[in-house]
């Protein structure tokens, strides 16, 4: 089972990064497990009902970090919607201002 207790984006300040975005660091419960997530998020410049996804491939220093390419389809696409129905949830005023907000997913 898994479940997204809380999502915070704040803007993305990797100058290595060719595509604009935000960070999305959410707290994920697998089966008692609580995985801290670091993604790159945002839309592609092109197309804007498309969103990008790019997934760490390191350990966190929590022991157990969920990878895109580690767990099950399922699992990844469960976070993306999550993510996604997240963003568009958020308060862009004051995400603009502030450069971070966290959305409660419970």
């Amino acid at each position: 089972m898994m479940k997204i207790t809380s999502i915070m984006f704040k803007k993305a300040n990797r100058q290595q990064e060719k595509l604009p975005g935000v960070i999305a660091i959410a707290n994920i419960e697998i089966e008692n497990a609580i995985v801290i997530r670091d993604v790159l998020f945002g839309k592609y410049p092109d197309d804007n009902d498309k969103y990008f996804l790019r997934f760490p491939r390191r350990k966190s220093q929590i022991g157990f970090y969920l990878v895109a390419y580690c767990v099950s389809k399922e699992i990844h696409e469960q976070v993306i919607a999550q993510v996604i129905d997240a963003w568009q949830r958020i308060d862009t005023n004051e995400f603009e201002q502030e450069g971070k907000t966290v959305v409660d997913m419970t």
